[in-house]
């Protein structure tokens, strides 16, 4: 990230538009897209921990000038943070860290296509050899994926202030579906998280 301060403003911008929720800029940081930039492992984890810690640290300042403003209005300065909750017109606005799809990190739109897992949506055990073929990476497979995707889930899933995981344009239900007793996303524990799928162009939430 070479702007941070800009994505901080940009973030602060939303909320005092009237967003409830922040979106961090990580949808497309995985562990092969730094290695293609040079960034090596610990350099990528901090990169993904910044874009977190810009939003969260946008939303505390925002949160605690829209407070202090409710305050002077009110005059309720000698009043308890609950009070004031109860008293606010909004609630304190959230902090999603934002996971793309495998297809995202590919950086070839193939997110919304859904190409690489076509054939993983048939059989979740059996190899994709379309993606090898095409030196996009290895043959895919359920497990690959879940292997690929599970460090950063945690990653984000640690970071502090993280209030959900959004996990965006999916195209594949592999990428979540429920394998050996649980779902790639519960395998996180003690995050919510929210999935938005694409089908042929149309979202679901």
């Amino acid at each position: 990230m070479h702007l941070p301060q800009q994505i901080e403003e940009v973030h602060a911008s939303f909320f005092e538009a009237g967003a409830d929720i922040a979106s961090t800029a990580t949808y497309q940081a995985s562990r092969d897209g730094f290695a293609k930039a040079d960034v090596d492992l610990e350099q990528g984890n901090e990169l993904m921990r910044l874009g977190v810690k810009l939003a969260v640290r946008a939303r505390d300042k925002w949160w605690a000038f829209y407070l202090d403003s409710f305050e002077s209005s009110n005059g309720d300065e000698h009043a308890t943070a609950g009070q004031k909750q109860r008293r606010l017109k909004r609630q304190r606005p959230l902090v999603a860290a934002s996971v793309g799809p495998y297809g995202a990190a590919r950086a070839d739109g193939s997110e919304y296509r859904g190409q690489y897992c076509q054939e993983l949506d048939g059989a979740s055990t059996t190899a994709t050899e379309s993606t090898a073929a095409e030196g996009r990476g290895p043959p895919l497979t359920a497990a690959w994926l879940e292997e690929w995707h599970m460090p950063r889930l945690e990653l984000l899933a640690s970071c502090p202030g993280v209030d959900i995981l959004a996990c965006e344009t999916v195209p594949s239900l592999v990428e979540v579906r429920e394998r050996e007793g649980g779902s790639l996303y519960e395998n996180t524990p003690r995050m919510r998280a929210k999935v938005h799928f694409l089908s042929h162009g149309k979202e679901i939430n």
